[in-house]
């Protein structure tokens, strides 16, 4: 059970990071867009628990490249 919840909060947390990247400038660099799409997909993986280590990864990178 405990996993669970550890995986819906990572991926709650990954999907509303990169949509609020996604939708915080008014400019569309190509940056915004490598960073805040994979992590919303990851975190919808994460919460629909499809492709789980991929997505995790997948969403660790996203943060890690919106955090720079």
């Amino acid at each position: 059970m405990g996993l669970l919840l550890l995986q819906a909060t990572v991926g709650i947390a990954a999907a509303v990071q990169g949509g609020i990247y996604l939708t915080e400038s008014g400019d569309q660099t190509l940056r915004m867009w490598a960073f805040g799409l994979p992590a919303v997909v990851s975190g919808a993986s994460l919460l629909i628990g499809f492709l789980t280590p991929v997505a995790a990864v997948l969403a660790g990178l996203g943060s890690v490249g919106i955090a720079f």
